[in-house]
């Protein structure tokens, strides 16, 4: 059995469409931590530690933060942000083998 990758799921500012984000990526069989807004990228920063993804995904963009281990990117739409989580999990998928 295949353990889903882990992906958290943040907004910095507001975004009705985060939720949708979230949606398409567990239809995807993603396992999605939703963290909602977080005012900071110190605060997307502490949620990241405390929960272990493989891949953050923060709205409008990606902080300039550095995560051992954890690929963080950034969407504004979300397409963009369904397609760039996907791409992040397929290529640490890769990167493990």
């Amino acid at each position: 059995m295949t353990v889903p990758p882990r992906v958290l799921l943040a907004a910095l500012d507001e975004n009705p469409g985060l939720a949708e984000v979230a949606r398409a990526l567990r239809d995807e069989g993603i396992e999605v931590i939703y963290a909602g807004v977080l005012g900071s990228a110190e605060e997307v920063v502490s949620a990241a530690e405390q929960e272990d993804p493989a891949v953050v995904a923060v709205s409008p963009e990606a902080p300039d933060v550095t995560l051992e281990g954890v690929e963080v990117v950034g969407f504004r739409t979300v397409q963009e942000g369904v397609d760039r989580v996907k791409m992040a999990t397929v290529a640490r998928s890769r990167a493990s083998r």
